[in-house]
């Protein structure tokens, strides 16, 4: 995740029951970054 979006535009909220990822990135990136964590077996979609 740092290499893709850089450090500080990402991090877990550990205090929300379902670990929720946020990342700060462009838009453009949404996509990848959803079929990335997907392939790690991880559950990942779009909040708004």
């Amino acid at each position: 995740m740092n290499n893709l979006v850089g450090r500080k535009n990402w991090n877990f909220d550990l205090e929300d029951c379902d670990n929720i990822l946020k990342v700060h990135s462009y838009p453009e990136m949404n996509n990848f970054l959803i079929v990335e964590i997907n392939k790690m077996g991880f559950e990942c979609i779009e909040l708004y």
